[in-house]
């Protein structure tokens, strides 16, 4: 977990913040942001899917793809929808995957951008 948190708090300025069970917490400015949990068995048998991903809203896609790699990220997969945005898959280091996308038009759901830093 220490080359995932470290990646995190480099690229988003987020905290990691493990628990006792199986959840583990991303904090920025002492607020949680985002529960992630380890896949499980579990998970399976109650019809989660294993392809489900976060998407970080990043200002500058180039910009940020560059420093995740540059942190040790791999690209797995990149793709752009015309007029809509850019988008890339990174496994990062701990072995999880998240994506990060620059949309080319605000959308409804981007108000407040206080937790990310790139």
């Amino acid at each position: 977990m220490e080359g995932t948190s470290k990646f995190l708090k480099e690229m988003f300025g987020w905290e990691v913040w493990p628990t006792q069970g199986e959840d583990t917490y991303l904090m920025h400015n002492g607020q949680p942001i985002m529960n992630i949990v380890q896949y499980s068995e579990g998970m399976v048998q109650g019809g989660v899917p294993p392809h489900i991903k976060n998407y970080i809203d990043v200002d500058d896609y180039d910009k940020s793809k560059k420093m995740a790699l540059d942190k040790g990220a791999l690209l797995v997969h990149e793709a752009e929808v015309p007029d809509f945005c850019k988008l890339g898959v990174l496994k990062i280091p701990g072995n999880l995957y998240l994506a990060i996308v620059q949309y080319f038009k605000r959308q409804p759901w981007q108000e407040d951008t206080s937790a990310r830093n790139t």
